[in-house]
């Protein structure tokens, strides 16, 4: 048992005393001959809180205490302030808090004693969150929706809101051990989801990047989509899959600054969603169809294989996830802090271009290839 927990033990079991000696002294006895009290010399009477209504019935609040402290509750005092170990400051307290006549200052006392306990409970547990540190199946359940957040064909984005996803998606798949929503850990957890996702993004990129070579095992589309597919099982490749893959591709081989690639990469995906519905899709058929004449059709190549969209046969965290990233916004942070797209995962609120149009894009974390 810690220190507060007996600290709370002992208030519990101070309170029944006191109750227990409250009812003792409300006990009916002669009209005419009042009980003395052998231990203080003094006659006993009802403290407050007693109804002095002939008739009624006599009523006490649970928190009130008597008026004289016995020479038993001393020397129990005196006990729990060994068997607490309690340092001579502490000792000094317990014996003030016993041995003070007024009942309104010792309740004055309990409350100040009961707000500091909870200010330490308040500490430990921020103290905790600190050293929290999720397992290693949480840890890897994390990149697998990272990874599949970058392969699904209708992701938004792949630079912004990805916590605030994520975090919503693996809740929505009933993830187990997931810390709970608004807790200091779940704050702990946004930070790994973070990453996590950064890890992808640069892993991603990596891949892509080799795939370019002259020699490389992946640089037909579907072999490529294929080798990415691995970190994220249930996921099969679809044509939609492979317009995005040929997208990234192309930005891969124009060798953008690391620190502005998924920057440039949202840029274009914003100005193709601009003239409407289907305009996108028709953008990504064209430079689907130069990577084709560039490095190989997919009809071509063994590892083709093009699966069915996202629907209600799939795994559930990809059903959850396909809805997330769909929601997805782009974050302009002041900066090199991430707390703008961390508060939105642990409140679920997203910050639009709209909101942030006042404020200057720097540079992003760098994802090197």
């Amino acid at each position: 048992m810690s220190a507060s927990d007996r600290t709370t033990d002992l208030v519990a079991r101070t309170r029944a005393r006191q109750a227990a000696h409250l009812t003792a002294l409300a006990a009916p006895t002669e009209p005419s001959t009042p009980s003395p009290n052998p231990l203080s010399g003094r006659d006993t009477q009802l403290t407050a809180g007693s109804s002095p209504v002939q008739g009624s019935s006599t009523n006490f609040s649970f928190l009130a205490l008597p008026s004289v402290v016995s020479i038993e509750d001393r020397e129990h005092g005196d006990e729990i302030a060994k068997r607490l170990k309690l340092d001579a400051e502490g000792s000094s307290e317990l014996t003030r808090f016993l041995e003070e006549p007024s009942r309104d200052k010792r309740d004055v006392i309990l409350a100040g004693y009961l707000i500091h306990l909870i200010g330490r409970e308040k500490q430990s547990a921020t103290v905790a969150a600190a050293s929290w540190q999720p397992s290693s199946e949480l840890e890897s359940l994390a990149f697998r929706f990272a990874w599949g957040l970058q392969l699904l064909p209708n992701t938004r984005y792949y630079f912004g809101t990805i916590e605030t996803a994520i975090m919503a998606a693996m809740r929505n798949a009933q993830v187990p051990n997931l810390p709970a929503a608004g807790s200091l850990n779940s704050e702990a957890m946004v930070t790994v989801v973070a990453g996590k996702a950064t890890t992808a993004r640069s892993q991603l990129k990596t891949e892509i990047a080799e795939s370019l070579l002259p020699h490389a095992e992946t640089r037909n589309i579907a072999a490529l989509a294929a080798s990415l597919v691995r970190h994220t099982p249930g996921l099969e490749p679809t044509f939609g899959m492979y317009l995005r893959l040929a997208f990234l591709r192309r930005h891969v081989a124009q060798k953008h600054n690391p620190n502005s690639f998924w920057k440039l990469v949202d840029d274009e995906l914003e100005a193709l969603r601009e003239p409407g519905a289907g305009f996108l899709i028709e953008a990504l058929k064209e430079v689907y169809d130069e990577d084709v004449a560039r490095y190989g059709k997919p009809e071509d190549d063994k590892d083709h294989r093009v699966g069915n969209p996202i629907g209600p046969s799939s795994n559930l965290w990809l059903r959850m996830l396909s809805v997330e990233v769909e929601k997805i916004e782009r974050v302009v942070k002041k900066g090199r802090g991430g707390k703008k797209r961390k508060l939105a995962a642990l409140q679920g609120t997203e910050q639009t271009d709209e909101q942030q149009s006042d404020e200057q894009q720097t540079d992003e974390p760098q994802d090197e290839i």
